[in-house]
């Protein structure tokens, strides 16, 4: 009997384990492929943007002018951004910089020395460090153009990473378009010459005195 109650006990044990198991498997698939399905679908929704602000303008030759690098999370925050920046031969960087977090700066911590912003290569990688943004300004550069025609200031191999998945949110970039004119020298408006009036003066002849007769004054 003891050995019966045993062999009993053992097979519903046994049971229950198997049983156990047919229905975590089947749960644990189903997680493992709603966490995925997840993550793709945060990986898919690409919101953000790199733009070159203001995207066009007119200057004429050797004006300085200022355009900003903002990237934008378009709704995600994001923590990781990198790009490299070029320019048209005919513009030249005159000062490059790096926008305080207090003005609304991205706090970036740039660790590769290569990837660090400046005015001989304006290209960039960096993260923020315990913290992300929503929409920053990483820099200005003051800009000049030396020759006549299209100038650009382009975004290529770009990227921003997610704060809450570090899956790539990048969704396009603004490149820069500008025109660089000629100096031009206003003509001056001749300033009309108002004649001054003359004023004729008829000279009056005085009047011819009447003698008096000698017989009155007698």
């Amino acid at each position: 009997k003891e050995l019966k109650k045993f062999i009993i006990s053992r097979n519903f044990r046994s049971l229950i384990v198997t049983t156990i198991l047919v229905i975590s498997i089947p749960v644990t698939i189903l997680l493992v492929f709603q966490e995925q399905d997840i993550r793709q679908k945060a990986a898919s929704n690409k919101t953000g943007t790199i733009s070159i602000s203001p995207p066009s303008g007119t200057f004429p030759i050797g004006q300085q002018f200022s355009v900003n690098l903002v990237i934008d999370g378009g709704g995600q925050p994001f923590n990781t951004s990198q790009a490299n920046i070029s320019l048209s031969s005919n513009l030249s960087v005159q000062s490059l910089t790096i926008m305080p977090p207090e003005s609304g700066g991205c706090n970036f911590t740039f660790v590769n020395q290569k990837k660090t912003p400046t005015v001989s290569d304006p290209s960039f990688a960096g993260g923020i460090l315990n913290g992300f943004s929503a929409k920053c300004t990483l820099y200005t550069m003051l800009l000049t153009g030396t020759t006549t025609g299209p100038a650009t200031v382009n975004v290529t191999q770009a990227s921003i990473k997610g704060y809450d998945n570090h899956g790539e949110i990048l969704l396009s970039v603004q490149n820069g378009a500008y025109t660089v004119g000629l100096i031009s020298t206003p003509i001056p408006t001749p300033t009309p010459v108002i004649p001054t009036p003359t004023l004729t003066v008829t000279p009056t002849s005085a009047p011819t005195p009447t003698p008096i007769p000698t017989s009155v004054l007698l």
